[in-house]
């Protein structure tokens, strides 16, 4: 006996969700990764610990705290300046975008449990198969998503 899956129209909403998260965080990633490291290669800053030059942004938390509270000043100007406002100054748009997809992305596995034969919160504990759980899922839910 054949089981016909029903895709319901929240599967397909959040489907749709996930797509406009996932766009939005990548518009607001190049922005903010371009200003972000535009800013260090101007600052020029040391590592607190090892004395070398700061080079990436993922070694920007590295700074003495000077340079930090400068950093973080000047990331809020830029961030201003490109239009993309947080409810503060020291909340990053990206991670915010970030947030809100995860969030969107959960409640897309969320919606498929009723078809799925496992607790869809096992996936929570892997990245790696949670990212591939809500690929496999978007790919799945795509042909339903009117633009």
């Amino acid at each position: 006996m054949e089981t016909k899956v029903i895709i319901t129209p929240d599967m397909i909403d959040a489907a749709r969700a996930v797509f406009e998260a996932r766009a939005k965080t990548e518009i607001i990633r190049e922005i903010v990764e371009k200003y972000q490291l535009d800013i260090i290669k101007k600052m020029k800053p040391i590592h607190r610990h090892t004395k070398k030059l700061i080079t990436s942004v993922k070694n920007a938390y590295d700074m003495n705290d000077k340079d930090f509270k400068k950093y973080m000043q000047l990331c809020h100007d830029a961030r201003l300046k490109v239009g993309l406002k947080t409810k503060s100054k020291e909340y990053c748009p990206l991670l915010i975008a970030e947030s809100e997809q995860r969030k969107k992305e959960r409640a897309l596995l969320t919606s498929i449990s009723p078809i799925i034969k496992f607790d869809i919160h096992q996936l929570f504990y892997s990245v790696e198969h949670y990212k591939e759980a809500v690929d496999i899922t978007l790919r799945c839910l795509a042909q339903y998503i009117n633009l």
